[in-house]
């Protein structure tokens, strides 16, 4: 029986857990290991079983012990309590197994593969989370259609729902380089009746050497494969890059130090970093286990160790691990055969946001992201959130598993269209699709579809120094600033000041930099120039959110449209390459403008590792459910309703309450009673006055004299 060896599937969202580690970062920058003392009946020591965190709880299917006795249970780690349980599942569950895989698509997990000491599996499992039901596929209608029997493969799910399977230890005793999808559709999944439908990549590029016991981690929509046992009989420490869409291959070369060759390992996504902690080296003369732990990073392709110490986290292989928030469960694993373990460990990266969330959600609290943008999730929120039908290909799958279709389409599984002028676009995508048919324009834009741009006006025609937008505001071109572009920025700070530091040539617009040189005095080089620009993005973003917040407060239509218009242009700004302000490359105005070095900004006063990492506009798109009835405006997933209406999807109508009566109605009733009140006032003054000029008559007084 071959060894099993684990894969680690990426989860969702899950708060952090008490581990009893340390709060604050080693000064070496190591990433700490804690040990959980975990509550419950845990699993037995074991290998190769396979992984996946849904919500706040982490479930291990299968594995086996030192190769003699293999589970087909399901334990279940709740990262909150610490606690282990089992659960109880109906069905038919798979053979005991160890080595294969275990996919996360929707609410259901598909185990693949996987061997004992009596046989190779090349079945699929479904496991129903909600009904707590294990489900066989049917087996298809003949082998050629699908994968052969394998263990020790690796697997990932993209987007769509989709789940790769690349190479493992073939049945037949051959190690395999293939790669193969498994398509789930909602039908499949709903009863598991039909064969489940595969199909073979005939990718292009370099095809990794045939391997076992290889990593393969989803990192945007790119497969990123690490070591493995290869075909020639030696451990790989390589690194190999799959493009999903165009289903090619690059080898990739890392300079600098790397971990050493290993199989068995554990690779986890951490924003865009691949993190591999463990595994061993079986092909050297004298085998070995490890204990250390390396990140990858994709943008700098460049290896970094972020542990290398044995306690309490002990060198071995098969174990399997998983990121909550900013903190990595590793659970599990042997020691070349001799010794299993059942524990669970915690390491802290101390980076509880990476990659600033993926630009698909807000770092809450500097301690966890929540995910917005619909069709992700994980505590990066970068893993892909698929539901059921894909929503038919037309919306994106939201955080509580319904579709958020896309503008022209409707219905619970977006299959619906709606028909719009404008053609596949809909409306120009200027405005909303109707349920009618007709298009509702966004500010700035007219015409049945949208096409056109409204009559709007700028000031001073932007004083043919700018772009007039469809907001009525002016887009100044280079060198150019205020509401009308009319005020020049050379000579608002002076012409050529403090005469270009050297650094340029004073011409007829002011300072000409030479290269590496910037700002108005060619003062700023590069690298001060490159922190500035950083600094101007966070600003651009930070008010774009206070925008967005704004709009959510605001109860005018007219207003949140402005509001999130202009929240739309900064991150748009943001997104390029906005201009520093004065402030931030520090220039003082005038001809003794000092040509001294700006103090440099470290990346702790901007929150930017990276300034690639930021998000774009067409990434922060976010839908609404039920495009907000069409009775208000999405944006950022959040529904600002038209006046009568209100509720999260502007599905209910304001109308008054029975018995109730309007201010308007309160004010004329209040007036009313005033009057009369003065009224009868005067009455009964007049009223006493005339009986005592009767009663002083009668008494014999003139009353006229």
């Amino acid at each position: 029986m071959r060894v099993p060896v684990p894969l680690v599937v990426l989860g969702t969202l899950a708060p952090p857990a008490e581990a009893g580690g340390s709060s604050r970062r080693w000064p070496d920058g190591s990433w700490p290991w804690s040990p959980v003392r975990a509550r419950g009946a845990g699993p037995s020591g074991r290998q190769g079983h396979a992984s996946v965190e849904v919500g706040r709880r982490i479930y291990v299917v299968g594995g086996c012990s030192q190769d003699i006795r293999c589970h087909s249970d399901v334990h279940v780690f709740d990262t909150d309590a610490l606690e282990w349980t089992q659960e109880a599942m109906k069905g038919e569950a798979p053979e005991p197994r160890g080595g294969h895989t275990a996919s996360l698509v929707s609410t259901d997990v598909f185990v693949f593969g996987g061997a004992n000491s009596e046989e190779t599996f090349g079945d699929v499992h479904c496991l129903d989370l909600v009904k707590r039901r294990w489900t066989r596929a049917p087996a298809a209608a003949d082998d050629a259609s699908s994968p052969q029997r394998r263990t020790n493969h690796a697997a990932a799910v993209d987007a769509h729902g989709r789940i790769y399977i690349f190479g493992g230890y073939g049945a037949d005793g051959r190690v395999l380089n293939d790669m193969w999808i498994l398509k789930v559709s909602g039908a499949a999944l709903s009863d598991m009746t039909q064969p489940v439908a595969w199909a073979k990549q005939a990718p292009t590029g370099t095809v990794p050497e045939a391997r076992e016991g290889h990593s393969l981690t989803l990192v945007d929509r790119k497969l990123v494969l690490f070591g493995g046992y290869a075909s020639c009989g030696k451990v790989m420490n390589d690194l190999h890059l799959y493009d999903v869409d165009a289903q090619h291959w690059t080898s990739l070369q890392v300079a600098g130090a790397a971990p050493l060759p290993r199989q068995a390992h554990s690779a986890v996504r951490h924003g865009r970093d691949v993190v591999v902690a463990g595994g061993c080296n079986i092909g050297d003369s004298q085998p070995t286990c490890f204990h250390d732990v390396w990140s990858l990073n994709l943008i700098e392709l460049q290896w970094t160790q972020r542990s290398g110490s044995a306690e309490p986290w002990t060198a071995r292989e098969g174990h399997s691990a998983t990121f909550v928030r900013g903190r990595m469960f590793a659970f599990g694993g042997c020691q070349l055969g001799s010794r299993c373990y059942g524990d669970v460990a915690v390491l802290d990266s101390f980076e509880p946001c990476p990659a600033m969330c993926g630009g698909r959600g807000e770092c809450v609290g500097s301690e966890f992201c929540r995910c917005t943008a619909p069709g992700f999730t994980g505590h990066d929120c970068m893993q892909p959130l698929t539901c059921r039908t894909d929503c038919s290909g037309h919306g994106a799958c939201s955080q509580d598993g319904r579709c958020v279709c896309d503008n022209g389409w409707r219905g619970e599984d977006c299959s619906v269209e709606v028909l719009c002028p404008g053609g596949s676009t809909k409306c120009s995508n200027r405005g909303l699709c109707l349920p009618s048919g007709q298009c509702q324009c966004f500010p700035g834009f007219a015409g049945p579809a949208c096409a056109s741009a409204a009559n709007v006006s700028c000031p001073l025609s932007c004083s043919g120094h700018g772009q007039c937008h469809a907001d009525g505001r002016c887009a100044c071109r280079s060198g150019w600033t205020g509401e009308s572009c009319s005020q020049r920025l050379t000579l608002l700070q002076g012409h050529c000041p403090g005469r270009c530091c050297g650094h340029g040539a004073c011409g007829a617009e002011g300072c000409r930099c030479e290269p590496g040189w910037h700002g108005p005095a060619c003062s700023v080089d590069q690298r001060a120039w490159v922190a500035a620009v950083a600094r101007r993005r966070k600003r651009l973003l930070t008010e774009a959110s206070a925008k967005r917040h704004a709009a959510k407060a605001s109860s005018s239509l007219v207003q949140v449209r402005s509001l999130l218009a202009a929240a739309d242009e900064a991150e748009q700004l943001a997104a390029g390459e906005p201009p520093p302000e004065a402030q931030d490359v520090m220039f003082a105005a005038g001809a003794g403008a000092s040509c001294a070095a700006p103090v440099p900004v470290t990346t702790e006063d901007f929150g930017v590792g990276d300034p690639s990492s930021n998000p774009k506009p067409s990434d922060m798109a976010i839908g609404c459910e039920d495009n907000c009835n069409f009775r208000g405006l999405c944006d950022a997933g959040v529904c600002y309703c038209q006046p009568g209406y209100y509720g999260p999807t502007c599905d209910t109508r304001k109308e008054s309450q029975k018995d109730t009566l309007s201010l308007k109605t309160v004010l004329i009733i209040a007036g009313g009673c005033l009057l009369i009140s003065f009224v009868i006032v005067l009455t009964l003054l007049n009223f006493q006055h005339q009986r005592k000029l009767a009663q002083e008559v009668r008494q014999g007084f003139n009353v006229n004299a």
